[in-house]
């Protein structure tokens, strides 16, 4: 491969890893939070949304990993 061809490989990943990073902030602030529970948390999947917000009827809430915290979060629409 020539070195042309390396940059603009190496300037793509550049823009994709950007592209993704700005995506997953823009994730992070599409809901409102409800409730920071008490338990910690390293992923989304390490959370469970308590039932008495699953039941509620005026917002789909889920739970996220926030800072370590599992969140009860409602999502905007």
């Amino acid at each position: 491969m020539s070195k042309k061809m390396l940059i603009i490989i190496a300037g793509c990943l550049l823009l994709l890893i950007i592209f993704l990073i700005l995506q997953s902030q823009q994730a992070e602030q599409d809901f409102e939070v409800a409730e920071v529970l008490e338990e910690s948390c390293e992923l989304d999947a390490d959370c469970e949304t308590p039932f008495d917000y699953l039941v509620r009827s005026n917002c789909p809430y889920e739970s996220r990993c926030l800072d370590k915290k599992c969140t009860v979060v409602c999502p905007d629409f």
